[in-house]
């Protein structure tokens, strides 16, 4: 949710209190309103990295020191499996 919103939020009941025969914008317009005037900027949003918590990361110190394959085909058996490097 954007900044301009939430503080939208908090102004839109204080704004029904203060003054209860004005007619309340919505959520959005409010925070539209916020935003023009520059009371209030968009945040940028962080991105979080997930990892699995068992993956250890590869270090390398030479190359061809690792080697990764993909199978395909069926693993029924393992035989059926053609591999592909």
């Amino acid at each position: 949710m954007a900044a301009y919103v939430q503080r939208a939020k908090k102004l839109l009941p204080w704004l029904a209190a203060r003054h209860p025969h004005f007619l309340r914008p919505a959520l959005s317009t409010a925070g539209d309103l916020l935003r023009r005037k520059g009371l209030a900027k968009r945040r940028r949003r962080r991105r979080r990295w997930y990892t699995h918590p068992g993956v250890v990361p590869a270090v390398t110190t030479a190359p061809n020191e690792l080697w990764t394959a993909d199978f395909k085909g069926h693993s029924a058996r393992a035989t059926a499996c053609t591999v592909i490097r």
